[in-house]
């Protein structure tokens, strides 16, 4: 009965895994062993998942719920996060921080109550190190010109 279930669980797993654009390039044994490295985790809404200048310590995937990613901005003396985009089911974050070794460059937060997936530093370079040439250039420096652009035309905080 244990077995079963298991087996089950990482049947799901790996079907949704499947459906995540970023696990292309993984063979069917890359993507057993992050099913395997992959830990469940639940947020409730409003709840912090990471923190801005927070140090990178894992990678998460949204498998349901959605996730608000905030950047602290000052407008006219007024502090406050603006929004820069909100993430769904299949989405994920917190590659970058582990990719560049460099602190969170956002806040993400639980818009409504969340399961995710979650894979630490070291499990992340193990098994994911073969796709984080591919990471690096499509993130580039294109995160950051969107970054500017989205607070540059924002007015309001959340």
């Amino acid at each position: 009965m244990v077995i079963k279930s298991s087996i089950h669980r990482r049947a799901q797993k790996a079907s949704f895994l499947n459906q995540i654009k970023l696990f292309d390039s993984l063979d069917k044994f890359q993507k057993l062993k992050l099913i395997d490295g992959l830990q469940s985790i639940n947020y409730f809404k409003g709840e912090a998942i990471v923190r801005e200048g927070d140090e990178g310590e894992e990678f998460y995937i949204i498998e349901s719920g959605s996730c608000d990613c905030l950047k602290l901005h000052e407008n006219k003396g007024r502090k406050g996060f603006v929004v820069v985009r909100t993430l769904e089911a299949g989405d994920h974050f917190g590659e970058i921080a582990l990719i560049r070794h460099e602190p969170r460059s956002l806040t993400v937060r639980a818009k409504e109550d969340c399961k995710l997936l979650k894979l630490d530093k070291e499990t992340f370079t193990r098994i994911l190190g073969t796709i984080e040439k591919h990471l690096k250039l499509d993130y580039g420096k294109e995160f950051d010109k969107k970054m500017n652009s989205v607070i540059q035309n924002q007015r309001t905080f959340s």
